[in-house]
């Protein structure tokens, strides 16, 4: 008889399970037409809930073996619910690969106006209305949103602080970060000190910091001017 040692295959081999890949893993590996079995997925929308601010969460069933892409992979994309026109992105997708949490920017409300029960997950293509504007000339938007923030931590009295703006004009519209504005009056007379530059944008909205008081900006708007174009391939930016 032969050896333990000796025998064929040995028992840790013929037992050693095999690895499943998961959904979410290596999802850059995934080939083209992996990708393209993935994406514009029309799932149901199950609850939507509030989240106390202007957005709402919804909760979209899914089958098992839907894969969602993160963002910021191959073939990765938001999504939007069907009739609403609203873009929403992936929150978390249930252990059991049965739901995802999605944010809408949205109030909840917006939901009870008609039935918005279908989401595409993984859309390939925004529709018409989502897709970005390019932005060509100085625009004029409104501030929604005012708060105190400090401004050096090394000075004391009111020049320690400054205020943040909220903008009513976001990277649907064209807008996005780095972006030049100045503060003017509802008649469009600049504001002395009133020029920033936006540090943050979102869907619906634009964020900055401007060294004016809260009661300087009352009645105020603000002009954005435009990001200067990319250079062409193979040409020098002006100086």
């Amino acid at each position: 008889m032969p050896r333990d040692e000796e025998r064929k295959p040995h028992a840790a081999e013929h037992h050693a399970p095999k690895a499943h890949p998961k959904h979410g893993d290596a999802p850059g590996l995934m080939s083209e037409a992996m990708i393209a079995k993935r994406v514009d997925l029309h799932r149901r929308i199950i609850r939507v809930e509030g989240t106390g601010e202007a957005t709402t969460l919804i909760t979209i069933a899914k089958n098992v073996d839907d894969v969602v892409i993160p963002e910021g992979t191959p073939g990765s994309g938001p999504g939007y619910v069907v009739g609403l026109e609203e873009r929403f992105w992936v929150k978390e997708v249930s252990e059991d690969q049965r739901t995802v949490i999605a944010v809408v920017n949205v109030i909840p409300e917006a939901f009870h106006d008609k039935h918005y029960d279908t989401a595409v997950l993984n859309a390939s293509q925004m529709p018409a209305s989502l897709q970005p504007k390019t932005m060509e000339h100085e625009t004029k938007a409104r501030i929604v949103g005012v708060r105190i923030v400090p401004k050096n931590p090394n000075i004391v009295g009111d020049e320690a602080q400054m205020c943040r703006i909220m903008i009513a004009f976001g990277r649907r519209f064209g807008g996005d970060f780095g972006m030049h504005g100045k503060v003017v009056t509802e008649s469009g007379h600049e504001v002395a000190n009133g020029s920033f530059i936006v540090d943050e944008a979102e869907d619906r909205a634009l964020y900055a910091n401007v060294n004016l008081r809260p009661d300087d900006l009352k009645g105020c708007n603000v002009v954005l001017t435009p990001l200067a174009p990319l250079p062409k391939p193979g040409r020098h930016a002006p100086h």
